[in-house]
């Protein structure tokens, strides 16, 4: 090969290069991939202990795994001016729930964030589009990167508790700037987030009011996931010391896991661009299911966010047959 001789290895580049005896050898970068084929293979080896199996992601393909860290990610800790959660009443919980099944809720499309590394926003509006659909109003199908642009904040990490702040008032905490945000629909209203401390809180919440806002630390092998419930590996874990903050939509649960939504690919499984698992909606592909073993999202802190459609009048406006 020239010397001249570049190509690519996944994420890695690679070059051709002289070496001190005259040889010419290729050698490539040493970057980690988000796609790590013997990591994928290492997991579907071990599937039945693990109970889950990883796959291949085009859009992940050739991206480095800080790129997925610092753009696929994007969740600051919760600050602690949600207001604390009474215990509720001990009731009779079942033991599996699912906040998808009943016929009149629909499957709002999933949120892909394509490289907006603001997970936040993306869940924030995910389970606002749940809780609007499941009472006949109209999802957000506006530009989220656009919205955070508008809001000053762009596709950097964040707090649920801001967007939410944002979408109550109109503006931004901390802006000091007043009515620079859009509202979702200025019919919507937005009343205190709720933090919620245990996991009986938890189920209570979801399956009264809907859907809740949970964290999770993301391990590398987190972004391959495909289907099962999903634990992380001890290779993974060992290799990811530091915190990789994400948040997903809880939408129920099963004997030992978390039924969630997140924010990664479409819902075109077909065309291999979605993410995790699909769930069938009226005849359409909804896709971005994951589920996780119990443990795996911090229980200590989930957000409830209470939303208020009840003077929207758009029954029927909503188009989720696309």
């Amino acid at each position: 090969m020239p010397l001249s001789t570049q190509t690519r290895e996944n994420c890695n580049s690679c070059r051709c290069r002289l070496q001190p005896d005259g040889s010419v050898r290729l050698t490539c970068d040493s970057n980690t991939c988000i796609v790590d084929l013997e990591l994928i293979a290492s997991v579907n080896s071990a599937k039945d202990a693990l109970s889950w199996t990883a796959g291949n992601y085009s859009f992940f393909w050739g991206k480095t795994l800080s790129h997925g860290y610092r753009n696929y990610l994007g969740t600051a800790p919760p600050s602690d001016y949600a207001e604390a959660c009474e215990t509720l009443e001990v009731t009779e919980l079942p033991s599996t729930f699912d906040f998808t099944s009943p016929a009149d809720h629909v499957i709002p499309q999933n949120l892909h964030q394509e490289d907006c590394g603001a997970s936040y926003a993306f869940s924030f509006i995910n389970l606002v589009n749940f809780k609007l659909l499941s009472t006949n109003q109209r999802a957000f199908h506006g530009d989220i990167p656009e919205l955070l642009n508008h809001c000053g904040s762009g596709c950097t990490t964040g707090d649920v508790l801001d967007i939410h702040h944002a979408a109550k008032t109109g503006f931004w905490p901390g802006s000091g700037r007043e009515n620079i945000c859009r509202n979702l629909d200025s019919c919507v209203r937005f009343s205190a987030a709720k933090r919620l401390a245990c996991t009986d809180d938890i189920k209570r919440e979801i399956s009264t009011t809907g859907p809740v806002i949970a964290y999770m630390n993301v391990t590398r092998d987190f972004f391959l996931y495909q289907e099962g419930i999903y634990r992380p590996t001890k290779i993974s874990e060992a290799a990811n010391q530091p915190n990789h903050l994400h948040s997903v939509v809880l939408l129920g649960w099963g004997d030992d896991f978390w039924l969630a939504r997140n924010s990664w690919g479409d819902d075109s499984p077909d065309a291999g661009s979605a993410w995790g698992t699909c769930l069938s909606d009226g005849g359409r592909k909804r896709c971005g299911f994951v589920k996780l073993a119990f443990g795996v999202i911090d229980s200590s802190y989930v957000v409830t966010i209470p939303v208020d459609a009840s003077d929207c009048d758009h029954s029927g406006e909503y188009n989720e047959s696309v």
